[in-house]
C-alpha cells in the first residue's frame, strides 16, 4: 500500500484536470442534497412541532428524514461514480451524477440500508441527550441556541462515525460490481476496512490538507467579528465569507475523493495517473502499438531488400552469359 504523501500526489495529479468538472458536480448535489432535506425535514418539523407528544408522531417524523436520506445517499453513489472514474483515467459528465436513479432498484436498497444508519445514530444521540439530561440537568443549561446544537452534533457525529465509517466503500463497491447483491457489498466493504479506520479517517482529514486548515481558520475567525458591520468592514467580511467558502468546498473535494482512492490503493488496483482525465488515445497512437508494428515493418523491408538483390544478380549472371555467347 501506497503512504499518504504518494496517495496525497496520486489526488492532486487528477484534481489538476478534473477540479472543476469535480468541484462544479459537489456544488450542485450540495444543493439537491439540501433541497431534499429542506423539503423531508420541514414536514418532520411540522409534525415534530404538534402538540401530540406521542410515539406515533416520532416515528412518523423519522419516516419523512428516512426518506430525505435515501434520497441524498442515492446522490452520494453518483458523486462517487464520478470520483471513481475521474481517478481511473476514465470518461467523466456531470450526467454520472445521477447514476444512482438510474439503477434505482439496487441503489435505492443500498441507501435505505446506509440511511438506516444516520436514522440509528438520531436515535442514540436522543437517548444519550436523555440520559445526561437526567443525570447532570445542568449540562445543557445555560447554552445559546449554536451551542447546545453544536454538542448535540457532536454526539451525533460520534455514533454517524462509529456506524458507518466502516462501510464507507460500499458505493464504490456497488460500482465495481455491478453484479453483487447489495449485502455483498456491504461486507466486502467491511472486509476491506477492517483495521483500517483510523487510517483511512486520517487519509480523509490530511487529503483537506492546507484547505481543510484554511476553512478552520477563517470560520474560527469569523466568530469574532461583529454581526452588524456596514461600510468598508461589511465589504471585509464578504470577502471572508467567499474565502471560507473557496477553502472549504475545496477542502470538500478533496476529501470526497480521498474515498475512492483510499479504496484503489487497499484493493492494489491503484495507478500513477499521469493525463488525467483525458480521453484514451486511439490504439495506433500509443508507443506499444508502435514497437509492436516496427519488426513487421522491419521484416517486410529485409524482404524486400533480399528479393532486389537476387534480381540484380540473375540480371548481373544473365548479361555475363550474353557476353561471353557474343565472344
Amino acid at each position: 500500500m501506497k503512504n499518504y504523501r504518494q496517495m496525497a500526489q496520486t489526488l492532486n495529479s487528477c484534481l489538476r484536470v478534473n477540479m472543476w468538472k469535480a468541484l462544479f458536480s459537489f456544488l450542485m448535489m450540495s444543493v439537491l442534497e439540501s433541497l431534499f432535506m429542506t423539503s423531508f425535514s420541514f414536514f418532520a418539523m411540522l409534525i415534530i412541532s404538534s402538540r401530540e407528544n406521542s410515539i406515533a408522531v416520532f416515528v412518523i417524523s423519522l419516516i419523512f428524514l428516512f426518506v430525505g436520506f435515501v434520497f441524498v445517499m442515492i446522490l452520494q453513489y453518483g458523486y462517487q461514480v464520478l470520483l471513481l472514474r475521474m481517478l481511473r483515467n476514465e470518461y467523466v459528465t456531470l450526467g454520472f451524477l445521477f447514476n444512482g436513479f438510474r439503477e434505482r432498484k439496487r441503489i435505492a436498497k443500498a441507501s435505505a440500508l446506509y440511511s438506516l444508519g444516520f436514522i440509528l445514530a438520531f436515535i442514540f444521540c436522543q437517548i444519550v441527550v436523555l440520559v445526561l439530561k437526567i443525570r447532570n440537568p445542568d449540562f445543557f443549561t445555560g447554552l445559546s441556541l449554536p451551542e447546545l446544537a453544536g454538542r448535540i452534533f457532536a454526539i451525533y457525529m460520534i455514533f454517524v462515525l462509529v456506524l458507518l465509517v466502516p462501510f464507507s466503500f460500499v458505493w464504490v463497491c456497488l460500482a465495481d460490481n455491478p453484479n453483487e447483491k447489495v449485502l455483498r457489498c456491504f461486507k466486502k466493504s467491511f472486509v476491506l476496512m477492517k483495521g483500517r479506520c483510523f487510517r483511512f479517517c486520517g487519509f480523509v482529514i490530511y487529503a483537506g490538507g492546507f484547505w481543510l486548515a484554511a476553512a478552520a481558520v477563517i470560520y474560527a475567525l469569523s466568530l469574532f467579528l461583529p454581526k452588524n458591520l456596514s461600510g468598508a468592514a461589511s465589504f471585509l467580511a464578504s470577502i471572508f465569507e467567499f474565502a471560507y467558502f473557496i477553502a472549504a468546498y475545496t477542502a470538500f473535494v478533496r476529501m470526497c475523493m480521498a474515498v475512492p482512492l483510499f479504496y484503489l490503493n487497499v484493493t492494489g488496483s491503484l495507478v500513477e495517473i499521469e493525463n488525467a482525465g483525458k480521453l484514451p488515445a486511439p490504439a495506433a497512437c500509443l508507443p506499444e502499438s508502435i514497437s509492436a508494428e516496427v519488426p513487421a515493418d522491419a521484416e517486410n523491408i529485409e524482404k524486400i531488400a533480399t528479393s532486389a538483390e537476387t534480381a540484380a544478380s540473375a540480371e548481373d549472371a544473365d548479361s555475363a552469359e550474353n557476353g561471353s555467347e557474343g565472344d
